[in-house]
């Protein structure tokens, strides 16, 4: 009776993985379909001095001899984070940076791009920067550094291109559900192992989806490899 119900529960359990395999691939299919793609990415967002309420009105910092406030160290990175090239002719109005009214950009810098000789050329007032249309091919990477005053964490990127509805905004949330369906899995798979309660259609199911997680934690891994490689040698 115990092996019956035992025997139950994982065939259930592989009818549910299996409907989840099946989600998968289709997730898949739509991800490494073709298409056209740029995101944006906040590396740091850091203050250049914390300053405690009690001395808060003692301190000064100066900026060429002008003084400032609430001034942060900002990195992001500009990716073509699809899998086909964007042309500078796919541009109709160009990415451009913006920043909140009262903030004030002090210094700007590209410290990174991948590949190493890519050009960007950048237009910067007080409150925004625009990059010239240009081209960029799968996986090229702008890094910018901004020494920002008034700064209150509002960034804003825009663009009008060909085939690219807006520049989104990269998250970890994707890496973090395909990490946990990956451990969950093999979990459940030792787990199956250890007690002989699989039939070989779980089993099969569980293997599956652990490798789509370890393969695509892979991809992403030696993507940031890559950019790291590229320009820390420029």
């Amino acid at each position: 009776m115990i092996d019956l119900m035992r025997d139950s529960i994982w065939q259930f359990i592989g009818a549910v993985l299996g409907l989840i395999a099946l989600i998968a691939t289709i997730i898949i299919f739509f991800i490494q379909r073709t298409k056209k793609s740029l995101a944006y990415e906040i590396v740091t967002s850091t203050p250049l001095l914390a300053v405690s309420d009690e001395v808060k009105g003692k301190v000064q910092i100066l900026f060429e001899g002008v003084q400032v406030q609430n001034v942060h160290l900002v990195i992001f990175n500009i990716i073509n984070d699809g899998n086909i090239g964007i042309t500078s002719s796919d541009f109709e109005r160009p990415i451009t940076i913006n920043l909140s009214e009262n903030a004030k950009i002090l210094s700007l810098e590209v410290i990174k791009t991948s590949p190493g000789n890519l050009d960007p050329r950048l237009i910067t007032s007080e409150t925004a920067i625009t990059i010239s249309p240009l081209l960029l091919n799968a996986g090229d990477v702008i890094s910018i550094r901004l020494l920002v005053a008034q700064y209150n964490n509002v960034i804003n990127i825009d663009a009008r291109i060909l085939g690219i509805t807006k520049i989104k905004i990269i998250s970890d949330k994707v890496d973090r559900i395909i990490n946990y369906v990956g451990i969950t899995s093999l979990i459940l798979l030792f787990a199956g192992f250890f007690t002989n309660g699989y039939t070989l259609l779980p089993g099969i199911v569980l293997l599956l989806l652990a490798n789509i997680s370890i393969s695509y934690r892979d991809k992403q891994k030696k993507k940031r490899q890559i950019f790291s490689h590229n320009t820390e040698s420029k």
